[in-house]
């Protein structure tokens, strides 16, 4: 079931890599989600300053903790021409705010 999601995935961002030429450029960053969009997750979102594109196909892992704003992620994607399309996001630190003390 991944492998069949992940393909059309691949092949899509291929093609962008191998038409954009040089204008395209495969990145990896790491960095706190500063914004995101308001419902769901597909959009653009903010992290350590960079606005970057969470497409319908992008992968989002979750397994560390939900994507919200102030947690920390691992960022993979495209930037193409002054667009950042990622491809896989993977919450590294979920934003767990303990208590305030009494």
């Amino acid at each position: 079931m991944l492998r069949s999601r992940l393909l059309p995935i691949a092949i899509g961002l291929l093609a962008i890599f191998l038409l954009a030429g040089p204008a395209a450029a495969k990145l990896k960053f790491y960095g706190n989600v500063e914004k995101m969009p308001a419902t769901g997750y597909q959009g653009e979102w903010v992290v350590d300053g960079k606005p970057v594109q969470v497409l319908e196909d992008s992968k989002i892992d979750m397994d560390k903790g939900r994507p919200e704003i102030g947690a920390f992620v691992k960022v993979k994607g495209l930037k193409y021409g002054n667009k950042f399309l990622v491809y896989e996001m993977e919450v590294k630190k979920g934003n767990f705010n303990p208590p305030a003390k009494k």
